[in-house]
């Protein structure tokens, strides 16, 4: 009803119809299932504009509802829509991927990184082992058996830059024949 009887926020939702720069970010932002504070604050950070989290609420209630349609119904419309594969993937992926693509800047951890790149590379590299047993196939699976280890090594480093440093030196000095490096001290 706050739409039939003119309530404010109500009406400043649906005027968020008609802005072509508010309304792809707040709808990549609901989709991603963002809070509302987020979207609001994201929303001042890509637009430059404010929009309060009863704005947002309502136009998500009456315009953007992620909740109203199953992940199905969902795709199913953003097929035909002109930001269909955009807004699609911003329902599979989530916050960081939306807020990526809508070219703010996310700072992700080193960590966190190398944990994606480990668990997509587990999980298609056992995708593979369900596949006949082809050249292309036992290709693939190297492939990802490779990040699998590259990033395994990665999450095992110690985080230990002196030691790292170390590891890089011995490596050098092993090259040209000096293999009794344990300090830097007596690398002198």
């Amino acid at each position: 009803m706050s739409l039939a009887t003119g309530q404010q926020h109500a009406l400043q939702a649906r005027d968020l119809l008609g802005d072509t720069k508010i309304r792809p970010v707040i709808e990549a932002l609901i989709l991603s299932d963002a809070a509302l504070e987020d979207i609001s604050e994201h929303t001042l950070n890509i637009t430059g504009n404010k929009i309060s989290k009863n704005v947002l609420d309502m136009y998500r209630h009456y315009f953007w509802n992620r909740e109203l349609l199953s992940s199905g119904e969902w795709f199913s419309y953003l097929e035909e829509h002109p930001n269909g594969e955009l807004l699609s993937q911003c329902y599979r992926q989530g916050l960081e991927y939306a807020l990526w693509r809508l070219g703010y800047r996310v700072e992700l951890s080193q960590q966190d990184v190398l944990r994606g790149v480990f668990h997509e590379s587990a999980m298609r590299f056992f995708e593979t082992t369900t596949q006949s047993n082809t050249r292309d196939t036992a290709f693939t699976a190297k492939m990802w058996a490779e990040n699998i280890f590259k990033a395994t090594e990665e999450l095992n480093k110690t985080g230990d830059e002196v030691r790292q440093v170390l590891d890089e030196l011995k490596s050098v000095a092993i090259k040209l024949g000096k293999r009794d490096i344990s300090s830097i001290d007596k690398l002198k």
